[in-house]
């Protein structure tokens, strides 16, 4: 299992049950909090395109079928924030709250700013380092594939309930490089073909959301976001329009429930040398957690559930995907 999964995959975890434990609220003194999370992750994936932790498929056809790789593995992570004199400012290290009620798991270390109670602007940098692998040349037949690092490093902006009208706006750029690009070498490709393969981008992300109460117990957030990759290979490069809905409710006062349902629709640049064909791709994913709070009465504890569910569908049945998160543990707060 790579480091950075695990990392991720374990903040989840934790950073949903600090939405349960109003971690992220504005803080009433100065000085550290944060969070212990232990627990049980299990993840799924299956991707021709992508690397799973121990699927390397010989492929024998780019039509060849992806089998599903699934791991469970132990989490133990802790999560910190630092609150000044002036308790307007923070400084936090661990993963974005509002990203992982969407589904998405990032770590950062960033700055938040409270203009209000419920009204904060957020400034966090995802360090170089998170990304994960990638295949060195992911168009192979009949022989192994190689691994190589993929680095991801970037800056994000975001202004919640701006203004007290419940609007929130966020924004991102950031760099994607793969350690070594020798994608196409493999089938023989022109030097322009493989330069049109290349993956070291450009990545620019906006999002603009609404909550509102129609409920006193239910909280939704509808968000429409813009999605691209730019400067790299024409083929790779893609724009992708997605929308989402949050759904955060209550059972009862121990009890929360998240969900997070979005659509996404991908086209890239350019046709694909490969296959001679554009890569446009329709994306489906869901996100669940539950949430008890201070189970068999232990306080700044609470129980979590998580499920999340991702599905990528290609005119190209190379680029399909699906993977999925399925993980429980306990969360201390402090």
């Amino acid at each position: 299992m790579k480091i950075q999964k695990l990392f991720a995959l374990g903040a989840s975890c934790l950073l949903v049950s600090q939405l349960a434990n109003a971690q992220m609220d504005r803080k009433d003194e100065s000085g550290w909090s944060g969070d212990i999370f232990v627990g049980a992750v299990s993840i799924s994936k299956k991707s021709l395109f992508e690397p799973a932790d121990d699927y390397n498929p010989v492929l024998t056809s780019f039509d060849d079928k992806a089998e599903s790789d699934t791991r469970v593995l132990p989490g133990a992570l802790g999560n910190i924030v630092y609150t000044f004199d002036n308790i307007n400012h923070q400084l936090f290290a661990g993963v974005s709250r509002s990203k992982v009620a969407e589904g998405q798991f990032a770590p950062e270390i960033g700055y938040r700013y409270w203009l209000s109670d419920d009204q904060d602007l957020t400034v966090a940098l995802v360090p170089a380092g998170i990304g994960g692998s990638a295949w060195l040349d992911p168009y192979v037949l009949n022989a192994e594939r190689v691994e190589t690092d993929r680095s991801l490093v970037g800056i994000r902006a975001k202004w919640t309930n701006i203004l007290g009208t419940g609007f929130g706006f966020e924004a991102a750029t950031g760099k994607l490089k793969v350690d070594e690009e020798l994608s196409g070498t493999a089938l023989g490709l022109t030097a322009a073909e493989q330069r049109m393969l290349e993956r070291d981008s450009d990545i620019g992300y906006f999002q603009g959301e609404y909550k509102f109460k129609p409920h006193r117990f239910v909280t939704l957030t509808p968000g429409i976001y813009h999605y691209s990759l730019s400067g790299g290979g024409a083929a790779t490069n893609f724009d992708a329009t997605g929308i989402e809905l949050s759904v955060q409710t209550g059972l009862s006062a121990r009890q929360l429930i998240l969900l997070n349902i979005g659509y996404e629709s991908r086209e890239h640049d350019a046709a694909n040398p490969v296959f001679n064909e554009t890569n446009e791709l329709d994306g489906v994913k869901v996100f669940g957690a539950y949430i008890y709070r201070q189970p068999f009465g232990w306080c700044n504890t609470a129980f979590t559930v998580i499920a999340n569910y991702d599905d990528r569908d290609s005119n190209i049945n190379f680029f399909d995907s699906t993977s999925s998160v399925v993980a429980a543990g306990l969360n201390y707060a402090f």
